[in-house]
């Protein structure tokens, strides 16, 4: 009797075992996350140092916080514009080359949090843009038609 309740129980303990999840978590001594409709907030007190290390294309951040970041979509309405934006990630100038007529095509360079840094309209068949004034980070080239009605939107990586 005591053979098949150790087994029972060795089962149960190997199953539960099993059944833990790999979704991150932090323990520190206070913090909370909040979701709403369009961002995330996440904190923790009593992280002690964090870090961020760049090597070409990859990005490590050190610390409690490692939030996932998906990038839900990057408009691309206009399949037929074809369009080369070069070098990304950049350090100085960004490149955009059209493949066809860019009649009344603009731009707008929007940074993180939304802010429209940079609008031109009426692009040539190449424009460069000098981003050596702007801070390392992420930002997105929105094209838009003449309507202002986004068509293609390219997520650029400023370096310094």
């Amino acid at each position: 009797m005591k053979k098949p309740t150790l087994f029972v129980l060795v089962m149960i303990m190997c199953l539960w075992g099993l059944s833990q999840t790999t979704s991150p978590e932090v323990i520190s001594s206070s913090g909370d996350h909040f979701t709403g409709t369009t961002s995330q907030m996440s904190w923790t007190i009593g992280e002690i140092q964090t870090a961020t290390l760049v090597n070409g294309q990859t990005t490590m951040t050190q610390g409690f916080h490692q939030p996932y970041l998906m990038v839900t979509a990057l408009e691309d309405l206009k399949e037929s514009l074809q369009v080369r934006v070069f070098p990304n990630p950049t350090t100085n100038f960004l490149n955009i080359e059209f493949g066809e007529s860019t009649e009344r095509i603009g731009l707008a360079l929007i940074d993180a949090s939304g802010k429209q840094l940079l609008v031109r309209e009426n692009l040539s068949s190449f424009t460069s843009l000098d981003l050596s004034s702007f801070a390392a980070g992420t930002y997105f080239l929105r094209l838009t038609d003449k309507h202002a009605k986004s068509v293609k939107t390219f997520n650029i990586q400023k370096l310094n």
